[in-house]
């Protein structure tokens, strides 16, 4: 990958995952106005029927007062939260892979605590083209950063990478990660997981339900939005066109 190309491609990269912030937002603003005209009353609607792809069928709810409460306050923003996340988790990955892609001498480029594969086989060599082995190397290294501690990351992309990211940015991030883990895998509820990932970013303690309202999924947005900005910026600086 050529200089101009990272620059163009981490740009667009960037306007996208900025401006898919921007309209989740928009959504679930619009989504709660929507829930919230519904009848306190008894009502019905259709979902998909089991065991019958393509059926319907009718259900009631005869509290729709506690049900709008429990969409507008809560189901709609957990579901944004973890759309939000995954969009900037893949934001992070392709950055990392151009990158990469573009400079293969970072590939060199390890840290401690995580295990980079340093192997290639004969077979990879006699069937594959240099360009599929590089790339199949900074695959395998990406993954293994996804699945590697929030201070290794970190370490990787100031080291590798070149890119800096303020360490109160990416402790909020570390936290943003770790409460979307807790809604995907516990309920939403604080375990000892969450705490040893956060550290001094914790921001709920020990069996308490870490929410999303309002105030915390506006400030998410914010804050990942930064990111990306702040991140392009660094690549633009490091990767000026002659």
């Amino acid at each position: 990958m050529e200089i101009k190309e990272l620059r163009d491609k981490t740009a667009a990269l960037k306007v996208e995952k900025q401006s898919f912030l921007n309209d989740t937002f928009f959504w679930v603003q619009l989504a709660r106005e929507a829930v919230e005209q519904l009848p306190d009353t008894k009502f019905e609607f259709e979902v998909p029927k089991a065991g019958n792809t393509g059926k319907m069928r009718t259900v009631a709810r005869n509290d729709g007062k506690k049900l709008k409460k429990r969409i507008v306050s809560r189901d709609i923003y957990n579901s944004a939260f973890v759309s939000v996340v995954a969009a900037v988790e893949d934001y992070l990955s392709k950055i990392m892979t151009w990158i990469l892609l573009c400079d293969n001498e970072r590939i060199k480029c390890t840290i401690s605590g995580v295990h980079f594969s340093k192997e290639v086989t004969i077979i990879d060599l006699i069937d594959q083209d240099r360009d599929t082995i590089i790339g199949n190397i900074i695959r395998q290294r990406v993954e293994k950063l996804f699945y590697a501690s929030p201070q290794r990351q970190l370490e990787y992309f100031d080291k590798a990478l070149d890119l800096q990211v303020d360490d109160d940015i990416w402790g909020e991030w570390i936290e943003i990660k770790a409460r979307r883990d807790l809604w995907v895998h516990n309920a939403g509820i604080v375990n000892q997981i969450y705490l040893d990932k956060v550290g001094e970013y914790k921001l709920c303690d020990l069996g308490e339900e870490a929410l999303i309202d309002d105030r915390y999924f506006s400030n998410c947005v914010a804050i990942l939005k930064t990111m990306i900005g702040r991140l392009n910026k660094d690549i633009r600086e490091n990767y000026k066109e002659e």
